[in-house]
């Protein structure tokens, strides 16, 4: 929910802890959680952009590319607006493309002064957008020079943290000072399969713990990096490493590991994944994703 002022990240002691089990296995990005910047990841809600007259999210905030420009907009910005950890400038801009330029038309301000919305249009926004605005009441994005991404439909990817997520559906949209040179869309898809969670209650259910009796009575922590999964739901390999802490002390992080992929334990953790089909295949474009590490 939003709030009128921001609420700081939770602490690590502030946690409810995981139900403790024999092996914790966490995958690709997932393993983000063992790290402290874990604490602060949060999926962003997007701007919006129309492209040929229809509406998309645009996964991203292109006001924010430019660090000059981003300082002036937020000193702009009314104090006493709503905003959360998805949100953090409490605010929503609103693009579109007109002819071959990216512009700026409006920006959307929640829960200012008791009011529902406050909508900002070019005209107001003279101040912070100075050396862009234009006549005729718009703002080119001459500013920004990079790539841009827009998505609609169903979500097929989502990872809590920024914009790391995937539509149905997506455009990217090259730019030079604000000019588009190229759009490229492009079809996403998810072809049904065992889930993250679901191999991890697998694995905990059935991986061959006897087998390794010098590690009775630790818990394991497994992280996989360069995981590569075929377009037909086949787990073809990856690079894993992993932790270990004693049971029962929970407060401690992991210390010792083991980042050897020849080592038994990594192997036969990399054939149990192996032996798991079919694994729920996300498909960008047509090729299977590749998952962060």
């Amino acid at each position: 929910p939003r709030s009128g002022r921001r609420v700081p990240p939770p602490s690590a002691s502030s946690l409810k802890p995981l139900p403790m089990i024999p092996l914790r296995f966490f995958l690709a990005s997932l393993a983000v959680l063992l790290l402290p910047a874990g604490l602060r990841a949060t999926g962003q809600e997007a701007d919006v952009i129309y492209i040929n007259g229809q509406r998309w999210q645009l996964l991203g905030k292109p006001i924010e590319h430019d660090s000059t420009l981003c300082l002036k907009f937020y000193k702009f910005l009314p104090e006493g607006r709503s905003y959360s950890s998805a949100n953090w400038g409490g605010y929503t801009a609103y693009w579109s493309i007109v002819g071959d330029c990216l512009q700026l038309d409006s920006v959307e301000i929640e829960g200012v002064c008791s009011k529902a919305r406050l909508i900002l249009h070019p005209e107001q926004m003279r101040k912070p957008f100075a050396g862009y605005y234009r006549k005729g009441e718009s703002i080119a994005a001459t500013w920004l020079d990079h790539p841009i991404r827009a998505g609609r439909g169903r979500t097929v990817y989502y990872e809590h943290l920024g914009f790391f997520r995937n539509l149905e559906e997506e455009c990217i949209i090259s730019l030079s000072r604000g000019r588009v040179t190229e759009k490229k869309f492009r079809h996403n898809s998810k072809v049904k399969g065992m889930t993250f969670h679901d191999v991890q209650r697998k694995l905990q259910e059935e991986f061959p713990f006897d087998r390794f009796p010098e590690f009775r009575g630790m818990q394991m922590f497994f992280r996989i990096t360069d995981m590569r999964i075929s377009k037909f739901g086949e787990f073809l390999g990856c690079t894993p490493i992993v932790w270990f802490r004693e049971t029962g002390k929970k407060a401690e992080k992991p210390k010792s590991g083991i980042q050897d992929a020849e080592h038994p334990l990594l192997k036969t953790f990399a054939e149990a994944l192996k032996a798991i089909y079919p694994w729920e295949t996300v498909l960008i474009d047509g090729k299977p994703m590749s998952y962060r590490g």
